[in-house]
């Protein structure tokens, strides 16, 4: 964590403190969500050399933090269902080099 995001995990904190939400991980989660998820997109669109548009990328950078965040932060079910679809393409049909 930047150190000029410490406010916002700590405003997080509070607003959650009294909710399942409200470890130090969760708040943590949910602050990825915020900063993250369309960095790591776009990131692996460009590895990808932008064969696809950034929506084929975004279930790949969720899926690992959609199970920690309150459901008035994560993505519709139609976003989540069109996403998982359209990174399958990317998957099975992709111009990421593995090393």
């Amino acid at each position: 964590m930047k150190p000029n995001e410490r406010n916002r995990i700590l405003q997080l904190l509070l607003h959650y403190k009294s909710s399942q939400w409200g470890s130090t991980s969760s708040v943590q989660h949910i602050h990825m969500t915020e900063n993250y998820v369309k960095p790591i997109a776009r990131a692996l669109r460009e590895l990808d050399k932008y064969q696809y548009p950034l929506d084929h990328y975004m279930w790949l950078a969720w899926e690992g933090l959609i199970e920690y965040v309150p459901d008035n932060i994560k993505p519709t079910p139609q976003e989540v269902s069109n996403w998982i679809q359209k990174s399958q393409i990317v998957i099975q049909n992709n111009n990421i080099p593995c090393q």
